[in-house]
């Protein structure tokens, strides 16, 4: 028996479910789908519209050849979509899902947001081709902690770890040999950096902003020959006679410090900076 075709009629009246933006409606109006032969246009809108719900209820996943997904999308509905083209993905992980990213290799850019009591997922090392990684720690989780598995991700270039709670980072950063460029502004529990990040030797940009804890300089900083730019703004290192010291040091860096703690002995060589 063959699916009948929708009719103009019952297919206004989803989009009519779709419009209220209520999620009893949203699933009544995929349930109602799952018995009609629909136009192309229109699972062309659904996969653009509501490419979340589409995941959710099973529904005309995005096409295998799609290259980029801009929904917000639950990991662990995507352990089944297989796409060899896929280079763009935002993800959320939660915890006592089922959730591994290996079956996704051509992944280039990843937004991942960690629920809570989430971890990294499964898979990491599969992902030889990722160059840029967006993490975020969602929800209220005292002193999350990354997982050494980051250290996996060595293609990775740009890394965003900012506005989190990090309180350490783990030691396998410095796996992470090509990386460029580190954000890990507005870690507000952050207390020191890994020495092993000295092995960062291709690092060019890093931004320390607003980590008002972070107080000791690691001393391995000026051997990071490649860096260009190094922002310091409301961090503990933001005393004149430290800066002044890593800037002799580093002399092709740019260091932005924002408003600089002065002794008084040195106001007169503050206007000398």
């Amino acid at each position: 028996m063959t699916t009948p075709l929708i009719t103009n009629e019952q297919l206004q009246k989803v989009k009519q479910l779709f419009e209220t933006e209520d999620e009893d409606n949203l699933q009544l109006g995929f349930t109602l789908l799952k018995g009609f032969q629909l136009p192309h246009h229109f699972i062309h809108e659904l996969r653009i519209k509501y490419g979340v719900a589409c995941f959710k209820y099973n529904l005309y996943l995005p096409h295998h050849h799609v290259r980029k997904i801009d929904d917000l999308v639950p990991l662990y509905m995507l352990q089944n979509y297989h796409n060899p083209l896929l280079k763009e993905l935002k993800v959320v992980v939660s915890a006592h899902e089922p959730n591994d990213l290996g079956h996704l290799p051509s992944l280039e850019t990843l937004t991942m947001q960690l629920g809570n009591g989430a971890s990294l997922p499964k898979g990491l090392e599969q992902l030889t081709c990722l160059k840029s990684l967006k993490l975020q720690v969602e929800g209220y989780y005292p002193n999350p902690v990354l997982s050494p598995e980051i250290g996996q991700l060595t293609s990775l270039v740009h890394l965003d770890l900012s506005e989190n709670d990090f309180q350490f980072l783990p030691a396998e950063l410095g796996q992470l040999l090509c990386l460029k460029s580190l954000d890990l502004r507005h870690n507000n529990c952050l207390l020191k950096l890994p020495n092993e990040m000295v092995h960062l030797q291709k690092l060019e940009w890093l931004n320390l902003e607003h980590n008002h804890y972070l107080e000791k300089m690691p001393a391995w900083l000026p051997e990071l020959k490649q860096l260009k730019f190094l922002n310091l703004s409301g961090t503990g290192f933001n005393y004149l006679p430290k800066v002044r010291a890593l800037a002799q040091q580093m002399p092709h860096t740019k260091i932005i410090t924002g408003k600089l703690e002065t002794p008084e002995y040195y106001e007169d060589e503050f206007k000398k900076f």
